[in-house]
């Protein structure tokens, strides 16, 4: 998290060559923004010794702004989902098309490594759809309710956000390799559980407030979609079923 000064590349051990330039120094400056680590700004000289401390203080200020315009564009791409959801929300009526395109959808434009929808059946959570990381094997998969990351979160009805899910005794594995945070948000329709929508990621600690924030919209979006989608499904059982007899 802080910036990286090399005079003489050819006496760091770490120093990895891209390309077929010849480069003697380099420069790194850290792209953040409030706390949170986006990307590196890479500079490298033919020369040796060729930045010194005004190029530091330049590039600090580069690293600053290119820090608020990342998080600006980032922003951007996830109300543009959060519109595009919606659009699809109200577009697709039958479930079983809405929950694979919704977690294909979230899992592309936030750029996480898998997402999940599961729907609350009684005293359980069901998985209902996945993205193709996770096993096909575990669609279907009944969890109880206050049991693993999802389920405090279905009990608790709230967001749940853990950085490190090897240190969370009630992880229970996606079938995802290398997991290491996991954020799950309750679906919710006035007051009443849905489901829970959770998104894991490979990196440590790889969520915050704000991603829970929008996860929570997000959520608020499918628990409508939840909802309409099982009153087409009523009214489309309806329309073929004998009121009388029940066939």
């Amino acid at each position: 998290r802080k910036e990286t000064l090399v005079p003489d590349l050819s006496r760091c051990d770490e120093y990895i060559q891209l390309g077929d330039g010849v480069f003697r120094s380099e420069l790194d400056v850290p792209i953040v923004f409030r706390d949170r680590v986006l990307g590196v700004l890479n500079t490298q000289s033919v020369r040796e010794n060729a930045f010194g401390d005004r190029d530091i203080h330049v590039l600090r200020i580069l690293g600053t702004q290119l820090g608020v315009a990342l998080h600006n564009a980032q922003v951007r791409a996830q109300l543009e989902l959060v519109q595009e959801i919606g659009i699809r929300l109200v577009t697709i009526r039958k479930s079983g098309e809405l929950f694979p395109s919704i977690v294909r959808q979230i899992r592309e434009r936030l750029r996480q490594d898998s997402c999940a929808i599961l729907l609350a059946e009684g005293d359980h959570l069901v998985l209902e759809a996945a993205t193709a990381e996770f096993s096909t094997d575990l669609v279907g998969l009944r969890i109880p309710i206050g049991h693993g990351i999802t389920g405090v979160c279905a009990r608790e009805k709230r967001c749940v956000n853990v950085g490190d899910v090897r240190r969370h005794p009630a992880y229970i594995p996606s079938g995802l390799a290398d997991v290491r945070s996991e954020i799950a948000s309750p679906i919710l329709f006035e007051g009443g559980l849905l489901g829970v929508l959770t998104i894991e990621s490979r990196t440590e600690n790889a969520f915050d407030d704000d991603d829970a924030r929008r996860l929570s919209i997000l959520s608020a979006q499918e628990a409508v979609g939840i909802h309409n989608a099982r009153l087409y499904d009523a009214v489309e059982e309806m329309a073929v079923t004998d009121a009388l007899t029940g066939l």
